[in-house]
């Protein structure tokens, strides 16, 4: 019967546990929407970058507009 003893459980020491499994949960949670909110404003970077050049390419082109 050796090894087969019940497990020493700290009811206190659990619940501090369990807390910051929730708090890494909730941080892990954060920077994934930092993530997705970076790669959005990366592509409204090129997005606006393509709308200046074609804006530019027009005024090139149409001259009623200088």
């Amino acid at each position: 019967k050796l090894g087969r003893g019940s497990r020493t459980v700290d009811l206190e020491l659990e619940a501090q546990i369990e807390v910051l499994r929730d708090n890494k949960r909730k941080y892990e949670h954060v920077i994934k929407l930092a993530q997705t909110l970076c790669t959005q404003l990366a592509q409204m970077l090129q997005t606006q970058r393509q709308l200046g050049d074609a804006f530019a390419d027009l005024s090139l082109k149409t001259p009623e507009l200088h």
